[in-house]
């Protein structure tokens, strides 16, 4: 606290400090020190476009993974993953934080996901405490071989039709899609999120429109909430359970 008599007077004894009494007074010399430990990490992700719809995208490493996709003018899809092998649901929240990045591109009341127990996997709540979305999270390719070859030699590569896509990811809404696993009953309340976070060509537009044109009446007659197809990025996360509209 600030004291009326000079710092260091010359002669005569200070008055007492208002709070302590004491007539001491500290040194003319503070020094200070002060440490500072700034980690510096890169990360870089890619999207290309062409008239709107996405043709490619890279990322360096996210989590010790990396991935590269590349849509073909024959409908042919390209894509490697480099790393170890996602374990359990270990995606699952980071697919639920693209899904609240692209909500909030039309509504900016959406929160942050919180993870959930039972069937649900994650919540995202509104402010008006009235709605959420209850999200139950499946990869968008369950074929085990892809996963395994991950694991045993860190890397995959393949390459494969648009429409071989489309019925990757169709299999992986079967999987959820049985009273055994989300009973029909229960769906209405349950938004599934279709996980590309690390396959993104899966989520390129086109596979999207092509995925609506064939399945997009079966899909929407499941009777889920919404189907959402979730690539790393806000740009590449589309619902599904919709007829194309061309």
């Amino acid at each position: 606290m600030p004291l009326d008599d000079p710092f260091d007077p010359p002669s005569e004894t200070p008055g007492p400090s208002p709070r302590r009494g004491s007539t001491l007074r500290s040194p003319r010399s503070l020094n200070v020190s002060v440490t500072e430990t700034v980690d510096v990490s890169e990360y870089r992700a890619m999207l290309q476009e062409k008239d709107g719809h996405a043709i490619g995208f890279s990322e360096s490493p996210r989590d010790g993974r990396s991935t590269d996709a590349t849509l073909h003018r024959e409908a042919r899809l390209k894509f490697s993953l480099a790393g170890s092998s996602p374990q359990g649901e270990e995606d699952t929240l980071e697919a639920c934080r693209v899904l609240a990045q692209r909500l909030r591109l039309d509504d900016a009341s959406w929160s942050d996901p919180e993870p959930a127990s039972g069937q649900l996997d994650c919540v995202i709540r509104h402010s008006d405490q009235k709605r959420k979305v209850n999200i139950q999270v499946v990869r968008a390719i369950v074929d085990p071989s892809l996963w395994r070859m991950l694991n045993l030699t860190g890397a995959v590569s393949r390459e494969i039709f648009v429409t071989e896509a489309v019925t990757a990811i169709k299999n992986a809404v079967e999987l959820k899609a049985s009273d055994r696993k989300i009973h029909s009953k229960d769906r209405c309340a349950i938004t599934l999120v279709l996980d590309a976070t690390r396959l993104p060509g899966l989520a390129f537009h086109d596979v999207v429109d092509r995925f609506r044109a064939v399945h997009g009446s079966w899909i929407s007659e499941l009777g889920f909430s919404a189907v959402w197809l979730v690539g790393p990025t806000s740009s590449l996360a589309s619902r599904v359970d919709m007829p194309s509209l061309s």
